[in-house]
């Protein structure tokens, strides 16, 4: 699918694809480095659940899904990414974009959570996607990238 798209969808479908690839080499590498450090203790890896979706719900596309759980650093979290276009854009954007009804729609994300063990680490959490609506001559007729982090809680040290 990727390899079909015009060229900014598929360069935001790939890059969301290497985010996801270097946050988890970067996670398990941190759980592989701290497991070295103690012993007895056994480094997490991501189990990894690729899908593609044919049209469910007039939706289709491609994702991954990269769960972590039990490590050394991290007691779970996630890093997902989907790539998918639909027929139709969801009624949320259609009421605060009335000009939009009747556009398709394209999108790609990635969206992590990581939890740490240490209760004075705080838990990492954020989501980016690339959003792009398709008029049905198929001009691009609206586009936008947006998301947002955050790391909570959070105890110092004082």
């Amino acid at each position: 699918m990727i390899d079909e798209l015009p060229a900014v969808r598929r360069t935001a479908a790939l890059l969301v694809g290497r985010l996801q690839e270097q946050i988890c080499a970067g996670v398990v590498e941190l759980e592989r480095t701290i497991a070295g450090r103690s012993s007895g203790r056994t480094p997490a890896d991501f189990f990894v659940d690729a899908w593609d979706s044919e049209g469910a719900h007039s939706v289709r596309g491609t994702g991954s899904t990269r769960v972590i759980a039990d490590g050394v650093v991290f007691e779970k979290g996630g890093v997902n990414t989907s790539v998918v276009t639909g027929a139709n854009l969801p009624p949320s954007v259609v009421a605060q974009r009335p000009e939009l009804a009747g556009h398709g729609f394209f999108a790609a994300g990635v969206s992590v959570v990581l939890h740490p063990h240490n209760p004075h680490a705080p838990t990492a959490h954020c989501n980016y996607r690339y959003f792009e609506a398709q008029a049905p001559d198929g001009a691009r007729s609206a586009w936008w990238f947006g998301g947002g982090s955050d790391l909570t809680p959070y105890y110092p040290h004082l």
